[in-house]
């Protein structure tokens, strides 16, 4: 195999990613500079492919690496830094990236797991809030204490904006989670594919003047969901549906009665 066929647009990874999702896998993203390979480099990344099912290597371009590093960085071009890392067999896809660091890169492929080389802390990590606010380890440990409190209630999971982008993949993948609700999903800036194979109940509330969640693009994503769904578009409402809350509980409400819930 060429493994320079690993190397991949961030619009290729989008596609490849969300076929990987489907089938339940485990992807992780690592990232970094890798400017002249080294036996740290290595153990790094075979450390990350241990953490799941597929690693994904973010590489900062040669114009970020400056920015980053200073004059006279990278040694290496981006595409020869890329080629080499995509050699190893622990990667399975490259993607380069022109931002400082890596936060984008992360909201558009949603990786489960982040994994940073041992020199970085928790605390120290650059990308440590988004890296938190994406880490579904929360909602599974809640999902924990749920299932030992009370076995045999059914668990209904629901998130607002960016914690439904985790919640409702949490629970689209978590057999405990018997219905979905997302609110104000932020359609527009995330990868949301995973809904496309979901064949869980779920509502969907979405303010018509959402700027994160365009009207037109919310109607794609949900035509393209399997049965039972249920779309609701609040009309005059943005992100918060500030002034229209009640019309929201009036939604859920309703389709709680309702057989498609």
């Amino acid at each position: 195999m060429d493994t320079r066929q690993k190397i991949l647009s961030r619009a290729g990874l989008h596609d490849v990613l969300a076929e990987h999702r489907r089938l339940g896998r485990k992807i992780v993203l690592a990232n970094g500079v890798f400017d002249v390979l080294h036996v740290g480099h290595v153990r790094y990344l075979q450390a990350a492919r241990s953490e799941g099912d597929v690693l994904v290597v973010g590489i900062n371009s040669d114009a970020s690496t400056r920015a980053n590093k200073g004059a006279g960085r990278p040694i290496m071009t981006e595409r020869a830094r890329a080629a080499v890392v995509a050699a190893l067999a622990a990667v399975d896809y490259v993607v380069i990236f022109d931002e400082l660091d890596v936060n984008a890169l992360l909201r558009e492929i949603h990786p489960h797991v982040h994994a940073k080389g041992t020199d970085y802390s928790t605390d120290t990590v650059p990308e440590r809030e988004l890296a938190r606010m994406l880490g579904t380890g929360d909602v599974r440990a809640a999902l924990n204490y749920l299932s030992e409190q009370f076995p045999a209630k059914p668990i209904l999971l629901a998130g607002f904006s960016f914690g439904a982008w985790v919640g409702l993949r949490v629970g689209c993948e978590d057999p405990r989670v018997t219905k979905l609700i997302g609110l104000g999903i932020p359609v527009d800036n995330s990868d949301l594919t995973y809904l496309r194979a979901c064949a869980k109940p779920k509502l969907i509330l979405q303010g018509a003047d959402d700027p994160f969640g365009s009207r037109a693009n919310v109607e794609a994503l949900f035509a393209e969901m399997p049965e039972p769904k249920q779309l609701v578009i609040v009309e005059g409402a943005e992100h918060f549906f500030a002034g229209k809350l009640d019309q929201v509980a009036a939604a859920i409400t309703s389709w709680l009665g309702s057989a498609d819930s």
